[in-house]
């Protein structure tokens, strides 16, 4: 289980908006809705990036089989 501060001290390190779109992507895909809020609040954050051909939000219906939130 994630929690919502352990997401906002590692956000705060993270200076390539890249790896914050696939930290996006993994909680999407995963069902970590907890989680996906809070990345969805950091700042340059692109609801319609595409990563590997997807967005986050066609990847969480994708894999939504399995929800962990």
């Amino acid at each position: 289980m994630f929690s919502g501060a352990v997401v906002v001290l590692f956000l705060c390190f993270i200076t390539d908006i890249n790896v914050v779109h696939r930290a996006l992507m993994w909680a999407a895909e995963s069902g970590h809705s907890k989680v996906v809020n809070r990345i969805l609040q950091h700042p340059g954050i692109d609801i319609n990036v595409e990563i590997r051909g997807d967005t986050p939000l066609f990847s969480s219906q994708i894999y939504s089989w399995h929800t962990p939130d």
